[in-house]
């Protein structure tokens, strides 16, 4: 369930506290101009104070965009998120994993999510370890979302998960964004496998 479950990024933009709600992959907004209207207590939030609206930015191959990062910049909305190419038959095709940007104007009723960018995770990126012992270093490219173990221990990889004595799966999740005083934008990604697992970690369920 990492990266889909929860709440992924949230800002602040004037009065309204905004966060992307990762179960339904929506963004909502909250009103936080009068503080005495909020709930304490694990008391109900009053109506109106609310809106959710439908992140539909991104149509994606044999995968789903699943948004996570948020940020404000002189008033224009931008967040971020990943084709997760989790359906794909062949783990090793990473063509269709692909990260986007997409900016929206918070002061409409209608949000409309416009890209400003795209970045391809296909690219060979550096090892995420060498393995003692080995001559081959651990996986370290970028991979299609997984939700099994079955999934991550394809033969398709070398060295494989079960194969390997530490094993490396990385998953890309576009966490947050930042903006530099000359007005560039900086990305943060976050490799998913680190919030699936742990070093010399028990298999979650079953190997199947």
């Amino acid at each position: 369930k990492a990266g889909k479950t929860g709440i992924g990024g949230i800002a602040i933009n004037g009065s309204d506290l905004w966060l992307v709600y990762l179960n339904s992959r929506s963004l909502v907004k909250v009103d936080i101009s009068d503080i005495s209207l909020l709930p304490t207590n694990g008391s109900a939030i009053a109506a109106g104070l609310v809106t959710e609206y439908p992140i539909n930015a991104q149509a994606c191959t044999d995968g789903v965009f699943r948004p996570f990062a948020i940020q404000f910049e002189d008033g224009v909305g931008y967040i971020g998120g990943v084709c997760t190419a989790e359906n794909v038959a062949d783990r090793s095709n990473r063509s269709n994993l692909d990260g986007y940007v997409y900016s929206f104007d918070p002061s409409v009723g209608a949000l409309t999510f416009t890209e400003v960018l795209n970045i391809d995770f296909d690219y060979t990126r550096e090892k995420s370890r060498q393995n003692p012992g080995t001559s081959t270093p651990e996986v370290g490219d970028w991979r299609p979302w997984a939700s099994t173990w079955a999934q991550i221990d394809d033969n398709t990889i070398t060295p494989s998960f079960i194969q390997s004595a530490h094993p490396a799966y990385p998953q890309p999740i576009i966490s947050s964004l930042a903006f530099t005083e000359s007005g560039s934008m900086v990305i943060g990604v976050m490799d998913r496998w680190g919030n699936q697992t742990g070093a010399n970690n028990r298999i979650a369920v079953s190997q199947t």
